[in-house]
């Protein structure tokens, strides 16, 4: 199993999963604090309410934690059940306080990837904008606008992305795959990390030579 965590290393998902719970260290604590008190306290609860009904299985308190663990989850092995009337209501009342608990961890979990996923997106398109010739005098603030403007296009392979003569209304960045700028009489092809259609963008003229996808290609628009 360690020989395996090596690869974890290579993984953006697993390194994203690290980040996220750096993060979000201080509310996965408090939600992590909330599931042990809620636990300690539902099984506190239940020995002094299930001890005299069932002392064999409720016979003390670090056992009664085993169930108050398997309630809490919503497991239920059923090994040890709550005869009394009040027992009953300790256990459901722990039983919404786990679905409270993970939905709150879940909910953390969720917009803490998103976070993540927004400010790794938005780092890569700051670096894809700044690369760029004619941005490279402008100001932070510009660079930060041009690069919340950027939308993603997903690109099949032999698709048209400019024609000559169209109008140059936005430019592009090239995040993975590669595209054909058809040049007589010898054609350029471009690859991650590069740009083209800023010439014709700036004064709004026409593109001068059209644009393919020779394979499955990721835009910046």
């Amino acid at each position: 199993i360690l020989w395996l965590a090596r690869f974890a290393h290579y993984s953006k998902g697993i390194d994203m999963l690290f980040a996220v719970f750096a993060r979000e260290s201080q509310a996965i604590a408090a939600v992590i604090f909330m599931f042990f008190s809620v636990l300690l306290i539902g099984a506190v609860l239940e020995f002094l309410v299930e001890h005299d009904a069932q002392p064999d299985h409720f016979s003390s308190v670090a056992k009664t934690i085993w169930w108050a663990i398997t309630t809490l989850t919503t497991t239920g092995y059923g090994d040890m059940v709550p005869t009394t009337p009040l027992g009953r209501m300790v256990a459901g009342g722990l039983m919404i306080s786990g679905l409270i608990v993970f939905g709150l961890l879940a909910g953390i979990l969720a917009t803490g990837f998103a976070a993540e996923m927004k400010r790794r997106d938005f780092l890569r398109n700051w670096d894809l904008v700044a690369q760029v010739p004619m941005f490279h005098d402008v100001g932070p603030g510009t660079i930060a606008d041009l690069a919340a403007l950027l939308r993603p296009r997903e690109l099949p392979s032999r698709t048209v992305v400019a024609r000559r003569g169209a109008a140059g209304d936005c430019m592009f960045f090239i995040v993975s795959g590669e595209v054909e700028i058809q040049l007589e009489p010898n054609p350029i092809r471009l690859g991650g990390g590069h740009f083209f259609g800023e010439m014709a963008l700036v004064p709004g003229a026409a593109r001068n030579a059209p644009v393919v996808t020779p394979a499955t290609t990721r835009l910046l628009v």
